[in-house]
């Protein structure tokens, strides 16, 4: 198979909504778009329906009234809420809400946090000598103890574990307000074993303090995993969705020091991301540093970029991006539930670095295509499929977490005209 990537940046998505075009252009969409309106030569959407993409071919493709993605207009997301009737209503009003005013970023204030600004409520500001803790307004830390400036868990804080300014070495943990030797591996302090799941998906405390690795300028606090890869093949690590600022370091256990496989500080929000080769049972020690003054908690995904069932590419992480390919080499080893059988197809891995809507499409392929997406891998549960949106191209909108991996397929129709296809992610919207 021929495949040529084209770029990771080819332009963010046009919040263009209610536009106008010539009536030309209208009539020809009017014959199968009913959602296009025309008056005096201008063409327009109907309400309730927005030209969110910008091309007027698919007409006005998106109900701004019910949809999360665009609700109420193009590219106003509806975080922590649901769209009724093109308003965004908070699931949880006591515990997210719309304290800025802006329609386009939803319910985006979290209330039972510690934002002395919007403590408990939009607009409640804690008094100059108050804490905001649990939403709550208190001189006081709530289970936790003032260090400084800054309420902090002593039970489990390497850099105050026990009391302010008490930190733990580079071979111990806090575990209720002691530094207590750890289990450690390679000079780091093993925070869990993980085994061999993949993928896997966890939440963790910075538990140690010393972590060092080629991408790091100075020791910081974090976790330290080991993971056994279940085949010989590539792994992606990402701690996308952290709320703490993550660089990601990758060890081969062995005799002290252990090699490093990969490592990356580079900053994608609070995330980090790299991929790395081992083989099967290999015990695979993954670092996670958080650069935050005050400790927060970190995410971690990891995800086998190599497949049993069909040969995978890689889509990666860094959106908006296209490629374009042939179906030469394509062969038929899954199938798609909004499709005829027989159809050949090519599958590539897609990990969202960010939560939110994501828009995948086949626009300009000369194949008459079929786009379905797949959980996690090849095996995996089908998360959307299309055979017809835009006449031959397919297009689909899907909702994903921030390090949720997907396999994207695109399938030459079986009963189809051959031909090269034009695939394009675009996200979060």
């Amino acid at each position: 198979m021929r495949r040529d990537v084209i770029g990771g940046t080819t332009g963010a998505l046009a919040l263009i909504g209610l536009g106008v075009v010539g009536q030309s252009a209208c009539f020809s969409n009017r014959l199968h778009d009913p959602s296009l309106e025309c008056g005096g030569g201008d063409c327009s959407c109907v309400a309730g329906r927005a030209n969110c993409n910008g091309d007027w071919s698919d007409g006005c493709e998106v109900d701004i009234l019910s949809g999360d993605a665009h609700c109420g207009g193009c590219g106003w997301f509806c975080d922590h809420g649901t769209c009724n009737e093109g308003v965004c209503v908070c699931d949880a009003p006591a515990v997210f809400a719309d304290c800025d005013g802006d329609r386009a970023n939803g319910c985006e204030q979290y209330l039972q946090g510690e934002d002395a600004e919007n403590c408990g409520a939009c607009g409640n500001r804690c008094a100059d000598d108050e804490f905001c803790q649990d939403g709550v307004c208190t001189a006081y830390c709530l289970n936790s103890e003032l260090c400084g400036t800054e309420c902090v868990d002593l039970s489990q804080d390497p850099q105050h574990c026990g009391d302010c300014n008490v930190q733990c070495s580079a071979d111990q943990q806090c575990f209720e307000g002691l530094c207590v030797p750890c289990d450690e591996v390679c000079w780091l302090c093993l925070d869990d074993d993980l085994g061999s799941a993949v993928p896997t998906h966890l939440t963790g405390f910075p538990s140690t303090n010393g972590l060092l690795s080629s991408c790091l300028e100075v020791p910081l606090p974090g976790s330290v995993y080991r993971f056994l890869p279940p085949v010989t093949g590539r792994y992606s690590v990402t701690t996308f969705g952290s709320a703490a600022d993550t660089s990601l370091s990758i060890f081969e256990e062995g005799e002290p020091p252990c090699s490093q496989l990969a490592c990356h500080n580079d900053a994608l929000g609070t995330g980090a991301a790299t991929v790395f080769d081992a083989e099967a049972g290999a015990a695979i020690l993954i670092q996670v540093a958080t650069k935050n003054a005050t400790p927060a908690f970190h995410r971690l995904h990891i995800t086998e970029t190599t497949d049993g069932v069909c040969t995978l590419g890689w889509l990666g992480w860094n959106f908006p991006s296209a490629a374009t390919g042939d179906f030469l080499n394509a062969v038929d080893a899954l199938q798609p539930s909004c499709a005829p059988a027989g159809g050949l197809e090519e599958a590539a891995l897609l990990i969202a670095p960010e939560a939110g809507y994501y828009l995948i499409d086949t626009a300009g392929s000369d194949a008459d295509t079929v786009l379905f997406v797949l959980d996690d891998s090849c095996s995996g549960t089908e998360l959307g499929c299309d055979d017809d949106t835009g006449g031959d191209d397919a297009q689909l909108t899907l909702e994903l977490f921030a390090g949720q991996a997907v396999v994207v397929v695109v399938e030459q129709r079986a009963d189809g005209p051959p031909g090269g296809y034009q695939l394009s992610v675009e996200g979060p919207l």
